[in-house]
């Protein structure tokens, strides 16, 4: 599914991507592009590219101990998670797994006697909202895309009308958020994704990646953010409920 980059949700998204890195831009501004960006992480195969929980999943816990304990939780607009028996976990942008060993390791300790965590206290996905990236600068149909599985940068960029006869494919851009919701900027081999001269150019992405096709040269990281910025529309007033507390 695709839709156009506005509203509340690329609102929030911008915001947040944009306070939370603000410091490090200002180290990074004298940069040049795309020589001393890192390259985007690559994965070979989806395996090797967990999914991450996003606002909108639906977690369920499960104990063949305790019947009565099974509970259905969404993870919140925050990106929080609470069970019964649990603080806030901040789930959002981390894998089941993470997620699992903390509540396992609260019920198995405070609240069931586990002879064995794995099968004593379940965690399982019961419903995802897939993953959510967008796609904006020198494309067709500049867009936020909903994908209900693994998506690949060529097949995000398809989704949004391919590129432009003006685009800079050279200097195409990924931005990408770490576990305590840090922005990160990497650069991207889009012509070798998409030349098919080196396969695994084409990397898997994550939910909330902003990948960045620009028009002309970037000169420095600084300018990327910027250019990036003037291509998301977002309000002032708008917050991406950013967390300040550890990720676990």
């Amino acid at each position: 599914m695709i839709f156009p980059i506005q509203g509340m949700d690329i609102a929030r998204l911008a915001r947040g991507l944009f306070a939370a890195g603000a410091a490090g831009l200002c180290v990074a501004g004298c940069q040049s592009l795309p020589s001393n960006l890192p390259p985007a992480p690559r994965a070979t195969s989806v395996a090797t590219a967990p999914y991450l929980l996003q606002p909108g999943d639906v977690v369920e816990l499960h104990s063949p101990l305790a019947p009565d304990l099974d509970e259905q939780v969404a993870v919140g607009p925050d990106g929080g998670l609470t069970f019964h028996y649990t603080d806030q976990i901040a789930a959002s942008g981390h894998t089941l797994k993470d997620v699992s060993d903390i509540v396992r390791d609260k019920y198995c300790k405070d609240v069931l006697e586990c002879k064995n965590r794995t099968s004593d206290v379940k965690i399982t996905l019961r419903n995802f909202v897939g993953v959510r990236v967008y796609v904006t600068g020198e494309v067709a149909a500049p867009s936020e895309i909903v994908s209900t599985g693994q998506i690949s940068v060529v097949q995000a960029i398809a989704k949004a009308g391919g590129i432009r006869i003006t685009a800079q494919s050279s200097q195409a851009l990924l931005m990408r958020r770490d576990a305590n919701n840090q922005p990160h900027i990497y650069s991207i081999d889009l012509a070798s994704a998409m030349n098919g001269r080196d396969p695994t150019a084409d990397i898997f992405l994550q939910p909330l990646d902003v990948v960045y096709v620009p028009r002309g040269r970037l000169g420095n990281v600084s300018m990327a953010f910027e250019f990036i910025r003037n291509a998301i529309p977002f309000s002032v007033g708008t917050s991406f409920g950013i967390s300040n507390r550890p990720a676990f």
